[in-house]
């Protein structure tokens, strides 16, 4: 992942050769009807709704702390988990690279809605002996799905008495680049790559940039990810306090923290607002604010029809959605009012 110089006459397309790759492009989307990455609701997917994430495509996901962005990227790496095993392809791969959680924490999620039971319970340790076996039942199953996580163990730091690792995204390259080819003896193919989350990535070892360049670069080398594998991205940003001013927490494209790179360079850009945590006993569109809900907003989308909002629901305790309903009412069409 470090800068290559680029062969010169490799960066040359004549009118032709521009018309041959372009057509090549639709029709290889057109045999592959029905693929793609979708995010795995009907009320959210479709032509004039998000569309299906394609081979190198960045889409970023965007929120306030706890506004639910890490919860909802596991919940679709977890949907195309679901369809992979569906297809029966056994060389298809999900990739989920943390910087914030620990493996073991991030795993916790996955199998709250496979097993049921909730993360609360498990953290507490009062589960009963059906319980347990349902969970050693949920791990058995963990253990043969096709979502490979990397990031530090808590459990192996205690052991070995050392500390977390810093990852780059040339670092992480390299660990695709090894499970991708080496470890499984057969060459494996990531569908999706899932980076929670930018801000807390560091920047290359030689970097000596200033914070919002490292940023600025590291939002192109996650781009430069789902090029070079032939997947999408979803990489998680956090955006400002600011966002917290407003009557609806939404983040707008001018938000993102560092840089604004990560606007320009996304493909498609998701933002959430968690209401129960700025409107506790209000409402939203006549409806009472829950920890059910979460409002996810369409503010970018090149190519498609943006910006769209939709109320999904959500169960907390199992990291889940459970449906979606869409808005009239988009924030990024006030977008002006909040950057005045």
């Amino acid at each position: 992942m470090a800068y290559l110089k680029p062969d010169i006459k490799g960066l040359i397309h004549s009118p032709a050769k521009v018309g041959d790759l372009s057509i090549q492009m639709v029709e290889t989307i057109r045999q592959d009807n029905g693929g793609g990455v979708t995010f795995g609701l009907p009320q959210v997917d479709g032509v004039k709704k998000l569309l299906p994430l394609r081979p190198g495509d960045l889409l970023t996901v965007w929120g306030y702390t706890s506004f639910w962005k890490s919860h909802l990227m596991d919940w679709w790496a977890l949907q195309e988990v679901k369809r992979i095993i569906a297809r029966g392809n056994t060389n298809d791969i999900v990739i989920k690279v943390t910087w914030e959680q620990s493996v073991e924490e991030d795993t916790l999620s996955w199998l709250a809605s496979a097993s049921e039971i909730p993360v609360s319970k498990m953290m507490h340790g009062s589960l009963d002996t059906e319980e347990w076996k349902t969970l050693e039942d949920a791990t058995l199953s963990r253990q043969v799905t096709p979502l490979w996580l990397m990031g530090h163990s808590l459990m192996e730091s205690l052991q070995l008495h050392r500390p977390r690792p810093r990852m780059t995204l040339s670092e992480v390259a390299e660990c695709i680049r090894i499970v991708v080819n080496e470890i499984a003896g057969v060459r494996l193919n990531p569908r999706l790559i899932i980076l929670d989350y930018l801000q807390r990535i560091p920047p290359e070892r030689d970097n000596r940039d200033s914070r919002r360049e490292y940023v600025m670069e590291n939002v192109n080398l996650s781009k430069d990810l789902g090029i070079a594998y032939g997947c999408p991205v979803v990489l998680g940003v956090q955006v400002g306090r600011q966002v917290l001013d407003r009557a609806e927490a939404m983040p707008i494209l001018s938000d993102a923290q560092e840089s604004s790179a990560i606007e320009q360079t996304s493909d498609k850009v998701l933002g959430l607002w968690y209401p129960i945590k700025t409107r506790r006993g209000g409402m939203v569109d006549n409806i009472s604010v829950t920890p059910r809900m979460l409002i996810m907003e369409l503010l970018k989308q090149k190519l498609g029809v943006a910006p769209i909002s939709w109320i999904l629901d959500i169960d907390p305790e199992k990291g889940t959605v459970e449906g979606a309903r869409e808005r009239a009412y988009t924030v990024a069409a006030s977008q002006k009012k909040y950057s005045a």
